[in-house]
């Protein structure tokens, strides 16, 4: 299976920011320029009672939804196996996008300094679809487990907060990490007790801010972030087992889903006798060229710098790359 490129896959209109600062991510001028300057650029209400939502038509980021006719669904909605057959691909690629993400967030924020929260998610790429009496058949699943961020830094004033909770305010990256894929409801059940219950999203803020804090760089996050995927995952597994059910009710589809939540998490990048992503995988996600790829297998020093650089250059694509905006419902 090709893993999902943040960066790579999305949609056709991008336009890039006027680069601000040679050295991205390493000053707190660059964050305070960040927060000044995405207050003009972002039109998004601050904040919204009600979640904006796009459809898949609308193409706004690399939202994916399934590729069934909604008679199809509707005819599998009592069949929680059949459902999971229909979209077993999908639920794959929405592990895989989790992992991704979290390793793209790491590095727009890497030495910034900044000490980012957990916020409101407000924004939604993808909508579910729903049998005639209404009740759900799918949902819009965000892949990220963090879609909505708020920094805190010492360097910036309250009224700066208010205008730029974040500093992926205003960036492409910003809807990638909104983006959705369109799944069985049991799925974003599977999703909050991974999230919550579980506390991978405390968890994984906690590696953030170690990454924004320069403490460690984002592969040791990315390592730490799939080792703590991967308890998170047995402990899951061994819940079932004991209960008999992950959920409040019974589903029957509990094994199935988890096997491949867990194929599509660790499937060829994750070295479980290393406890480590390998490094196939960072060097796709970093883009080496082969003959960097070459560069780093004959020299360690090398692989060092070659690695900072791709991560900084990154950097500055991610937050330099502008969103796409589309029509918003504006307050009367």
């Amino acid at each position: 299976m090709m893993r999902w490129q943040a960066l790579n896959n999305t949609s056709s209109s991008k336009k890039k920011r006027k680069r601000r600062s040679k050295s991205v991510g390493n000053s707190s001028a660059f964050c305070l320029a960040a927060f000044s300057e995405s207050a003009a650029r972002d039109p998004y209400p601050k904040h919204h009672k009600k979640r904006i939502r796009s459809t898949y038509e609308d193409n706004y980021s690399a939202a994916l939804a399934l590729p069934c006719s909604s008679a199809t669904l509707k005819a599998a909605q009592n069949n929680p196996l059949a459902l999971l057959a229909l979209s077993q691909t999908h639920i794959k690629e929405h592990a895989a996008r989790r992992v991704d993400l979290f390793f793209y967030t790491l590095v727009a924020y890497y030495k910034t300094g900044l000490s980012p929260k957990q916020g409101h998610t407000e924004l939604q790429h993808g909508i579910g679809r729903n049998a005639r009496d209404h009740s759900s058949i799918t949902q819009a699943c965000h892949s990220s487990l963090l879609p909505s961020l708020v920094d805190e830094s010492r360097h910036a004033s309250a009224a700066e907060m208010e205008e730029n909770p974040s500093i992926l305010n205003g960036t492409h990256f910003l809807d990638s990490l909104n983006a959705t894929v369109e799944l069985p409801v049991i799925v974003n059940e599977f999703d909050n007790e991974l999230e919550n219950t579980f506390a991978c999203r405390e968890q994984s803020i906690l590696i953030l801010q170690q990454v924004s804090a320069g403490e460690i760089n984002p592969i040791e996050g990315l390592n730490q972030f799939m080792k703590m995927l991967d308890t998170t995952l047995k402990n899951i597994a061994t819940k079932i087992q004991r209960t008999g059910t992950l959920f409040a009710k019974i589903h029957t589809s509990e094994n199935e889903l988890l096997q491949l939540v867990k194929q599509g998490t660790f499937a060829k990048i994750f070295s479980a006798d290393k406890q480590a992503a390998t490094d196939e995988y960072i060097e796709s996600l970093l883009r080496f060229t082969p003959a960097e790829k070459a560069l780093c297998n004959s020299n360690e020093n090398q692989r060092k710098k070659i690695y900072y650089k791709k991560i900084t250059d990154l950097q500055t694509e991610i937050l330099q790359t502008e969103r796409q905006y589309f029509q918003l419902p504006r307050s009367p």
